[in-house]
């Protein structure tokens, strides 16, 4: 007969099971308090650059920051930014506009922009970012236009924000020197009209098909405006029929009487100069607007929101003295004219810069605009 086993060892098995499985209760009762609590720390907001940048017109400056062409884009905007808040440090940035290679990556323009200005806890300025061709300088992926507000007054009597037409030469060529002299001769003469010449223009951009003769453009240019912040851009990467126009603005020599494009005879978008002058008082720069469709009614809509932008720093519905019109495509610029002229006619009409470029950062958009307005209240 089997022998029957140790009941005192059986009662302490039974007892070890009992207490294991208090134990094992009790810890997945407990668990969940003894555990720490995680805290979901709140998403900062994103920070993005204004729409728009108020500023007094008597004290405002112009720059262009020299070529970085050391490291990828990131490295040379970097590079680039240190040095303009170095170089103007007792100046407040109103509006920066990058001309950035076609093929880099234009998106991080705004990500590091934001980050260097508010790492120094400086006010964030108006931005638009524009793809073009290759730069004059041999590796540089990008040139950088400052508009600036500095603490004493410069232009007593306000400024003139002029534009030339749409030169193009009769054949294809690379060799648009000649054009851009033309376009630039065009903007003297418009400037004589008001008693101004060469030596008052305080700033100029000229854009260009070709930069084949870079270093002629950048001598005639020197010349007709010596005392300018001078920057002159390839369009597109690919090579187009030779064309050029360009921008500029001067500085009053005495006190004038406001005016616009359409306060002559010709329309807004003519293929005449294009002068309007801007007496001592507040403005406002825009930074980009964009569009991403290819029908006149986006370009309506994108206006509307470039107006409320202007609106929401006290500026009339129709006192834009500048705009800029940047398209991907070459068919939008005809749309463009149409619906300024649908919008201006009859009005005081902006001076009015339009071309095809290279691209825009965001990869579907087909068109941007920016605009420099008058602080007030519309007619």
């Amino acid at each position: 007969m089997a022998r029957a086993g140790n009941p005192h060892k059986w009662a302490l098995v039974l007892l070890s099971l009992l207490a294991s499985g208090v134990s094992i209760l009790e810890a997945q009762r407990r668990k969940p308090s003894d555990e720490p609590l995680l805290v979901t720390e709140p998403v900062p907001p994103v920070v993005e650059p204004p729409a728009t940048v108020k500023a007094n017109i008597e004290r405002l400056t112009f720059y262009v920051a020299p070529y970085s062409t050391q490291g990828p884009l990131s490295r040379q905007l970097d590079a680039t930014l240190r040095y303009l808040l170095q170089e103007q440090r007792r100046s407040r940035v109103v509006k920066l506009r990058a001309f950035v290679t076609g093929g880099a990556d234009s998106r991080r323009v705004e990500d590091i922009v934001t980050e260097l200005f508010q790492k120094r806890k400086l006010p964030l300025p108006a931005l638009s970012v524009v793809e073009v061709g290759p730069l004059p300088a041999f590796g540089a992926q990008l040139v950088l236009e400052a508009v600036l507000e500095s603490r004493r007054v410069v232009n007593p009597h306000g400024l003139a924000f002029a534009a030339s037409p749409l030169i193009q030469s009769t054949q294809p060529t690379l060799q648009v020197a000649g054009l851009v002299d033309r376009a630039a001769a065009s903007i003297e003469g418009k400037l004589r009209e008001v008693g101004l010449d060469g030596t008052d223009v305080l700033a100029v951009t000229c854009f260009c098909s070709s930069l084949e003769d870079a270093h002629v453009t950048g001598q005639l240019l020197a010349r007709r405006f010596p005392h300018a912040a001078r920057n002159y851009v390839q369009l597109r990467r690919d090579y187009t029929p030779g064309s050029a126009l360009c921008e500029a603005v001067a500085r009053l020599r005495h006190p004038l009487a406001p005016s616009h494009p359409s306060s002559k005879t010709e329309p807004p978008t003519s293929d005449a100069p294009q002068l309007a002058v801007v007496p001592p008082g507040e403005v406002v720069f825009s930074g980009m607007e964009l569009g991403f469709q290819l029908d006149e009614s986006n370009i309506h809509q994108a206006l509307r929101r470039l107006t409320r932008s202007l609106a929401a720093n006290g500026v009339g519905p129709f006192l834009p003295v500048k705009l800029n019109f940047y398209a991907v495509y070459e068919g939008l610029l005809k749309q463009f004219q149409k619906v300024t002229a649908q919008i201006y006619g009859g009005q005081p009409s902006p001076v009015i810069t339009m071309a095809e470029f290279e691209g825009l950062p965001a990869l579907d958009a087909t068109f941007g605009i920016e605009a420099v307005a008058v602080a007030g209240k519309g007619p």
